[in-house]
């Protein structure tokens, strides 16, 4: 099963800028500061979660403390993800059972709490629990919920600090970070929920990316002009965590971990021509290349030395990617985005895919938050991969494809209904896994 993120997941790069100044009585700038080390950070902050629209949330403004935190320089939010999907057709076996994703967070301006000038720290505890619905009924290398991981745990997600330079364009980040939260992130497919649209496929595969729902300890610089080009490279542990634990938090350097490195160069073009920035609200077009690599080497899959043990490589790949805002009206837009990637082969059993899809939000008069959304994801199998398989008497196919078609709909400000409906071609690129189905539903609360 791929470990993926999800839609929010890719928000969590922007930038936090407090409003305001002063704390009211009661409220220390000690107290504030202590509740952002004690706190995690959710997965919503794409959304900003100022006073102004604490009633968008279904716990409102905490009577007060809320807004005066946020005020102060900390945005805490609560977040709730369900997922109910199930295997009506094909798959290993029919059925499902409810995955749940708990988000806890604070982020927060420390030049405001403690006088910090430049920097800004970000803390996200999770909870990932419930069903394994791709684990024990549908067996896709894809998987089929971005929120399904493979143990049941709550530990931190992400907790560093970043040094902003030359007045905001670049930075550095340093602490536990995931490379999806800015890596290969296409905000058009944010919305999906199967797993290929945030971490790539062949990535997700390899022997241990600092992924969704599992962090490594890394490094990352950055640089952006905003609109314009931008470049960031990344240095993590090759191994996040403990595999040995897998519950909990661990940051553990053991010799063999070794380094992955990924770096990405890109332009994001400004708004369209004649549409202020602040009308829009959201991208017009972001284009981008990117490298990634392990310094430690793993077994090939087939190849072997004289003595009859596996050659040892380094695992390796790149990406591009693009999208942009095809069509814009008064109340919304229809965006589109394309993603490719391949690998060495040696190591991994998707060589190289690509998904397209596109994303139409505000359709309907009166509703521009809601979203509808149709993608395909097509992994094709290395053939060292499917040598192996056939060793193991598995007759492998040469590609998975999954595709996607869901609606994303805002009932009111604290909830939204997506329905999803998925199908699977040769799930598992295993042959004698017939064809699949999978509907059902995805729950978001803002609390």
């Amino acid at each position: 099963m791929l470990r993926g993120d999800s839609a929010a997941v890719q928000a969590r790069g922007a930038r936090f800028r407090p409003r305001g100044n002063g704390m009211p009585l009661g409220i220390s700038r000690f107290a504030a500061l202590t509740l952002f080390v004690a706190s995690g950070c959710s997965a919503a902050f794409g959304d900003d979660p100022s006073p102004r629209n604490a009633g968008d949330r279904a716990s409102g403004d905490w009577s007060g403390l809320r807004g005066d935190l946020y005020r102060h320089g900390l945005a805490l939010d609560v977040s709730f993800k369900l997922d109910a999907l199930r295997v009506a057709k094909g798959g290993l076996h029919q059925g499902g059972r409810p995955i749940g994703h708990f988000d806890l967070g604070a982020k927060g301006d420390l030049e405001k709490l403690a006088g910090w000038a430049g920097a800004t720290g970000f803390v996200n505890y999770i909870y990932d629990g419930g069903g394994k619905t791709n684990t024990d009924y549908l067996g896709s290398l894809h998987g089929a919920s971005n929120i399904e991981v493979p143990v049941s745990t709550a530990r931190f997600y992400q907790a560093w600090i970043e040094q902003s330079f030359s007045g905001g364009d670049a930075a550095v980040l340093a602490g536990l970070y995931p490379i999806d939260s800015e890596f290969q992130a296409v905000e058009s497919a944010a919305m999906f929920v199967q797993p290929p649209y945030g971490a790539a496929p062949d990535v997700a595969l390899t022997r241990g990316p600092s992924i969704f729902n599992n962090p490594a300890f890394g490094v990352r610089a950055k640089w952006a002009a905003e609109p314009g080009p931008y470049a960031m490279a990344a240095v993590l542990d090759g191994i996040p965590g403990d595999p040995d634990h897998p519950k909990g938090t661990h940051i553990r350097f053991r010799a063999g971990d070794g380094t992955m490195h990924i770096a990405e160069i890109g332009y994001r073009s400004p708004v369209a021509p004649g549409i202020p920035a602040a009308a829009t609200g959201e991208f017009f077009g972001k284009y981008a290349l990117g490298h990634w690599r392990y310094s430690a080497k793993v077994n090939d899959l087939v190849d072997m030395n004289p003595s009859g043990v596996p050659e040892l490589r380094r695992s390796s790949g790149w990406y591009a990617l693009a999208e942009r805002m095809l069509w814009r009206w008064k109340a919304g837009n229809l965006a589109g985005f394309i993603r490719f990637g391949a690998t060495d082969g040696d190591s991994t059993a998707i060589d190289h895919y690509y998904n397209v899809g596109v994303r139409v939000r505000g359709l309907l008069p009166g509703r521009p938050e809601d979203a509808c959304g149709l993608a395909h994801t097509r992994g094709n199998i290395g053939d060292k991969f499917r040598i192996r398989q056939a060793a193991a008497g598995i007759d492998a196919t040469a590609a998975e494809s999954a595709t996607e078609v869901t609606c994303r709909i805002q009932a009111n400000n604290w909830l939204a209904v997506q329905p999803v409906l998925q199908w699977y071609r040769n799930p598992g690129a295993d042959r004698a896994v017939p064809d699949a189905k999978v509907i059902g539903v995805r729950l978001v609360l803002s609390l």
